[in-house]
């Protein structure tokens, strides 16, 4: 959604955590109560938006049909359809999935790794002519982490940059317009000074950089190496915070080292090497 490749997202799950997610990424898409919604608010609908369904909250409730059929119909407008994490197996919502004559812009429907699809969506959705395709072979979260780095927008800026994306949020608002409100306090809370971090922070730090290493070693080369600079960034991040800290160094250069390792001919001579001598 951040980088324009969805801009519609249809869940039947009703948690908060599709909007976490987005405000994390520093996206903010409207969001509908399918079953509190009319047909008239689908005449102008954003560009990005979340529908729920079911609704939200601790009780769940079914949408009218028309107006369950008439999102779907939107949504089908020109949009290739990705459905995952979704076994089809409810008549609730996979009767209108299916109902559709033809996917023209097609409908990819990811599996869960290698199981087959349940019986009722091979019977009625994945058929000849109706342009719906099965994806076995990966996760929801696996599908989800190599197609954004595919399309070149995998992002970890919460993580990779810990102390700088709050910032970012807290640019975007405005300040306050009573002097003993919240935000006028902000901008003097600044970044933390070294003696400032505490020693389970750097620790936790290192501990996720080593483990991003080891993954990587098990990965093929674009992404194991998008890894590997997920690692470099935490120990960056460490080393930037307490210069003095030699565990940063020392396991930045042990990770680069598999690094290299890793890589076959001319690969091996840089930037890897080039960073290692350097450090």
């Amino acid at each position: 959604m951040k980088i324009g490749f969805v801009d519609r997202i249809l869940t039947t799950n009703f948690d908060p955590l599709l909007s976490r997610a987005c405000a994390l990424a520093g996206e903010f898409p409207t969001v509908y109560s399918v079953p509190h919604m009319a047909i008239s608010e689908l005449k102008e609908l954003p560009e990005k938006a979340i529908f729920y369904l079911q609704g939200q909250g601790v009780s769940q409730s079914r949408p009218l049909p028309r107006v369950l059929r008439a999102v779907l119909e939107e949504t089908s407008k020109e949009h290739p359809w990705l459905v995952v994490g979704y076994s089809g197996t409810d008549s609730f919502l996979f009767s209108r999935l299916a109902a559709q004559k033809t996917y023209e812009s097609r409908l990819y429907w990811i599996g869960n790794d290698q199981e087959p699809p349940a019986a009722i969506v091979t019977r009625k959705l994945l058929l000849p002519g109706k342009q719906a395709y099965w994806v076995p072979g990966f996760t929801a979260d696996s599908f989800f982490v190599q197609l954004a780095r595919h399309l070149g927008g995998f992002s970890t800026d919460f993580a990779d940059r810990l102390l700088e994306h709050p910032q970012a949020i807290l640019d975007t608002l405005s300040p306050a317009i009573q002097p003993d409100q919240l935000l006028d306090r902000l901008p003097r809370i600044g970044y933390p000074t070294p003696k400032d971090i505490h020693p389970s922070f750097v620790a936790a730090q290192l501990r996720e950089g080593d483990q991003l290493v080891e993954r990587a070693q098990y990965k093929a080369s674009c992404e194991a190496d998008a890894l590997f600079e997920s690692a470099y960034a935490r120990y960056a991040g460490v080393a930037e915070l307490q210069p003095q800290q030699s565990d940063a160094y020392l396991h930045w250069a042990m990770a680069l080292s598999e690094q290299a390792r890793l890589k076959i001919g001319a690969d091996v001579e840089q930037p890897w090497f080039s960073q290692l001598y350097c450090l």
